[in-house]
């Protein structure tokens, strides 16, 4: 299945708004990304289906070509009419199935959800609450609590300058959090958005195989208008590392890093682009290969000379897809979204290099 371009997918998903939604419950499209996962989707599925009882909704299975048994067991184990499976024979990264996901929603609002995540309590109408009574709605952070520690995953992310991101309260416990906040981007393990509104900036590029698949798009959204919350009243169970652990860390590296560049370049002002592309390339990950070098780590090195390249050679495609979310998407200012939902480079100094500069140098996932 060929990918569709940025540029195509709006005409190609116009008028396939579903029209079974009401008023008073409107369509949610539930999209679980999935790869040898066959010892988390059941318990993934089985909390998704409970939890939703009483929600119009429909639950899409999107399989990266397991070899673990997972579609043969979901096709057997679930006769819910509102579950469906799209099994692909060859590996798709998650931004792509994310995009396969969106393509084949019928919902008004999109929930992308890994299948390491369980829900334990009602999730799904605070969410919908926030999306219905704003017009500015983009994307969604539910509260993400860790499975193990019982202590906050993510209330979302930020970034900074630079485009590094940055968790929101991760291990502080959860009943300390009530308010909503606008933050920069919802963590791709439970990305809550108004479908319309994903489909007008784009969806997710299929570039992004992992990494920054999620932090893409929720800069469009902000670049087009709209607002990006976390909503702690909506809990979400999540297994941390169970999918990604299982990853090779230097394909993590790789991804995470190429990616980063493509997003400063595609979303950024071109002032912006000239003022902090330089010195991410040259000043910061000089200095993140100095440190990889002196603590016998050479992964990040490797990595990072595959991602500058893969740049290089990709640069006309990026700059298409720059011209696009200029031209056709921007019509908020880099400033203006600095001032609400990005770190200063004080803060980016501070909570990168002086409390986890090992973490954030070397790209652990």
């Amino acid at each position: 299945m060929e990918t569709m371009k940025l540029q195509g997918l709006e005409t190609y998903l116009q008028g396939r708004v579903n029209t079974t939604q009401t008023a008073s419950t409107p369509l949610v499209s539930i999209i679980i990304s999935n790869y040898n996962g066959r010892k988390l989707i059941e318990s993934c599925l089985d909390s998704v289906l409970h939890w939703s009882q009483g929600i119009d909704c429909e639950v899409i299975v999107i399989d990266a070509c397991s070899t673990d048994g997972s579609v043969e067991f979901i096709k057997t184990h679930y006769k819910n009419p509102n579950l469906k499976v799209l099994a692909f024979d060859h590996r798709i990264g998650l931004a792509e199935s994310n995009d396969i996901g969106l393509m084949s929603a019928r919902g008004k609002y999109v929930m992308f959800l890994d299948n390491d995540v369980i829900i334990q309590s009602r999730w799904l109408e605070p969410l919908i609450s926030a999306a219905e009574s704003s017009q500015r709605f983009g994307a969604a952070q539910p509260m993400l609590i860790s499975l193990n520690s019982g202590k906050i995953d993510t209330l979302g992310g930020m970034i900074d300058c630079f485009g590094n991101a940055i968790g929101i309260a991760a291990g502080e416990t959860p009943n300390r959090h009530h308010d909503t906040r606008e933050v920069f981007f919802p963590r791709g393990a439970a990305f809550f958005a108004n479908k319309q509104a994903l489909i007008s900036v784009g969806g997710f590029d299929p570039d992004f195989f992992l990494g920054y698949e999620e932090i893409d798009p929720s800069w469009r959204l902000w670049l087009a208008g709209y607002q990006v919350l976390s909503i702690p009243s909506s809990r979400i169970m999540h297994a941390i590392g169970r999918t990604s652990s299982r990853r090779p860390i230097g394909l993590s590296q790789f991804h995470g890093k190429k990616n980063q560049i493509a997003m400063l370049i595609k979303n950024y002002e071109l002032t912006n682009v000239l003022k902090y592309l330089p010195l991410q390339l040259l000043l910061l990950n000089l200095f993140e290969m100095l440190l990889a070098l002196l603590v016998g780590k050479p992964s990040p090195i490797v990595s990072y000379w595959q991602a500058v390249y893969w740049n290089i050679k990709n640069i006309r495609r990026t700059l298409e897809k720059r011209c696009y979310v200029q031209l056709f998407i921007r019509v908020v200012r880099d400033s203006e979204i600095r001032s609400k939902v990005m770190l200063s480079f004080g803060d980016y100094l501070r909570r990168r290099f002086a409390h986890s500069v090992i973490d954030s140098l070397l790209w652990k996932d």
